[in-house]
């Protein structure tokens, strides 16, 4: 059993990896195609449900594995190499550059995390640039913490070495070990030693400033885009607030549709009671941006 946090191998397991669920059907209104981005720390795990309802309704669905993420995911916790959320960005960008070679229209879907980085990339690309004709945002993270714990964290920067978020954790949480579980399985939390690692695991200062700056940046940029947007949030979301959501709303440009449903920050799993529900939002919204026919 490691008992040091770089011995670990997180996010091994082949569903974490980047996935494409092609569609070779074409119409004569085109052939679709959808660029689903996860959120932290997650991976393309968490958008295959989404994938193959897409793929279901006759589009391609690709799911990108973000820069540092999956098993390189320790790489970002590197105090001395922390990542730079413009890399985040760019992979985006250029996938979407790739698909539209393949695949019209396009689609980009981006979950938490990635509904920031799916901001700014459609910030960029404009709908006659990119071909994109939608964009969904799937509880948009944009803004980290309350502005108390924003300007102390900004004062302290320069002092920080990190937080430790298991510090107090309680490993007997049958959520906690889930959670634990599927970003490093196969640890045993009945095992002190294991234990005194996950406490004793820190998040450097500078990743916390990048997850920041990518969702400054997107709340900055979001009057640029103009595009079909779907927003769809969770009202009994702790970590991406609905109020922080319809704050988000007030700067967007184009035809608008925002949806509430009664669940948390988890809107992809397909056996939660809201599931009929999003994809219902989602057949609407995808039906009035391309038809088969």
């Amino acid at each position: 059993m490691p008992t040091n946090i770089s011995a670990i191998k997180p996010f091994s397991e082949p569903r974490h990896r980047p996935f494409l669920f092609a569609n070779n059907h074409h119409s004569p209104n085109g052939r679709p195609g959808a660029l689903l981005v996860h959120g932290f720390p997650g991976t393309p795990a968490e958008m295959r449900p989404l994938g193959n309802w897409l793929q279901a309704q006759g589009w391609a669905a690709k799911g990108v594995l973000l820069p540092g993420f999956g098993p390189d995911i320790f790489s970002l916790f590197d105090p001395d190499h922390p990542p730079r959320y413009a890399d985040w960005v760019a992979a985006v960008r250029n996938e979407v550059e790739t698909m539209r070679n393949q695949y019209q229209p396009l689609l980009l879907v981006g979950y938490s995390l990635g509904g920031a980085i799916a901001l700014n990339v459609a910030a960029e690309l404009t709908a006659g640039q990119a071909d994109l004709r939608g964009l969904v945002l799937l509880a948009p993270f944009w803004r980290l913490g309350t502005w108390q714990q924003r300007l102390i964290f900004t004062l302290l920067r320069p002092f920080a070495r990190g937080m430790k978020p298991l510090k107090k954790a309680d490993f007997s949480d049958p959520d906690l070990q889930e959670n634990i579980a599927n970003f490093m399985p196969g640890l045993d939390l009945d095992d002190p030693a294991v234990q005194d690692m996950l406490r004793d695991f820190r998040v450097p200062a500078g990743l916390i400033t990048q997850i920041d700056g990518v969702g400054k940046s997107a709340r900055q940029r979001s009057p640029q885009v103009s595009l079909p947007t779907l927003i769809v949030q969770g009202s009994e979301d702790d970590l991406v607030t609905p109020d922080r959501t319809r704050e988000l709303l007030q700067d967007l440009t184009g035809p608008l549709s925002y949806h509430e449903l009664p669940a948390g920050h988890q809107l992809l799993d397909p056996d939660h009671e809201t599931w009929p529900l999003l994809t219902t939002r989602l057949e609407q919204f995808i039906g009035q941006i391309y038809q088969p026919s």
